[in-house]
């Protein structure tokens, strides 16, 4: 992630025709890494060169939203509700809704994120994201050891103790660390 992040003002400064040509390079290369026998999931999908697709996908998705290409956010409705269907429906249409959730989040991305930037649930829940992130294989394990009670199963454990230590963590450092530095800022 700290590549990306230290990239990013040499990357999304670029112009569209400079993204596409990276996007296709990555993708040759995530090409040439299948044949030359690397497809153990772990070297293409966790490996940073080739997991810049996602990157760049995000960066081309932002500029096109940007020229009014992509859907604008009187869409994000129904995109929501097109991507929940599919969410629903991936265990019954194997790689048909993966590959099409990932289009759709391509193309409705800035729609979503215009229309729901505003919204104070999505905020809260935006700003969990990061503790969630950080937190959630912790919980697992936790929860996985057999200490744990697990009558109401795995996956809603993990949810709500996910999400009750990722709300303690926000409201309790998080968010005095950003007052924090905001002031220091002002300073």
């Amino acid at each position: 992630e700290i590549i990306f992040y230290l990239v990013t003002p040499f990357i999304a400064t670029k112009p569209l025709k400079s993204i596409i040509q990276l996007i296709i390079l990555v993708l040759l290369f995530r090409v040439l890494l299948y044949f030359m026998g690397v497809d153990n999931g772990l070297m293409i999908y966790r490996f940073a060169p080739t997991e810049f697709l996602w990157y760049l996908l995000g960066v081309l998705s932002y500029k096109l939203y940007q020229k009014k290409i992509l859907p604008s956010e009187k869409w994000a409705n129904l995109l929501l509700i097109i991507s929940l269907i599919l969410l629903i429906l991936i265990p019954h249409l194997g790689n048909i809704s993966d590959i099409a959730l990932y289009f759709l989040t391509f193309v409705g991305a800035g729609a979503l994120i215009n229309k729901f930037s505003r919204n104070t649930i999505d905020k809260f829940l935006g700003e969990l994201s990061y503790p969630i992130y950080i937190t959630h294989t912790f919980v697992l394990s936790i929860v996985l050891s057999n200490s744990f009670p697990k009558n109401i199963g795995v996956g809603l454990a993990v949810l709500v103790l996910t999400l009750a230590l990722s709300i303690f963590l926000n409201e309790f450092f998080l968010k005095r660390i950003e007052i924090f530095r905001k002031n220091r800022i002002k300073q």
